[in-house]
């Protein structure tokens, strides 16, 4: 800022004659004069490089977005998909818990690290193996569940990371889970 004020000094000085920065100095008119245009001329160009750099942010090809525009866009993209696939199939993965309500003879497939709390109505573990490790696990109980075995209210369920494919068949009129992972239901 201080070079700006010397170089416009400088310049005036050429084209006005007498004009010297002792002169300024002695004369506060004058001095108070050059500190009010070069206020007015940095507000002035700050001025404009603000509406310039809203004119570039607020476009369409702005690369900022909220929260609550990539959930918006996800839930559209997911009614889509569900939409699409006349409603058989749901696929979601999260880290947070979703309360999810699935009606009798659809099947629920768990993912990898999916955990579950069972909140009601009627379902059925079906695994594909009855290898240690390829159940699916009643945290509550502490214990590993395989095929035919039935789901408690309030127990906390897992999925392990194996190769083994584990479904809840939902026996009851509608089944009723609190979960997070990735999951499908079909």
């Amino acid at each position: 800022m201080l070079s700006i004020l010397i170089k416009f000094i400088v310049i005036g000085s050429i084209f006005w004659k007498g004009f010297s920065f002792m002169n300024i100095c002695k004369n506060r008119r004058l001095l108070l004069f050059f500190i009010v245009i070069l206020i007015t001329a940095t507000l002035c160009i700050t001025a404009s490089a603000d509406e310039s750099s809203d004119d570039v942010l607020s476009g369409d090809s702005d690369p900022l977005v909220t929260l609550s525009y990539v959930d918006k866009v996800i839930k559209e993209l997911k009614e889509e998909i569900l939409r699409q696939s006349g409603g058989n199939t749901i696929v979601s993965g999260s880290s947070a818990y979703a309360d999810i309500s699935i009606e009798s003879g659809k099947m629920l497939l768990l993912g990898v690290d999916c955990e579950l709390i069972y909140r009601g109505g009627g379902a059925v573990i079906i695994t594909t193996s009855t290898q240690k490790g390829d159940g699916v696990t009643d945290m509550s109980m502490g214990a590993e569940l395989f095929s035919g075995k039935s789901l408690e209210y309030g127990h906390v369920y897992y999925s392990s990371n194996s190769d083994a494919k584990k479904y809840l068949l939902i026996t009851g009129e509608k089944a009723y889970f609190t979960i997070r992972g990735s999951y499908e239901i079909g």
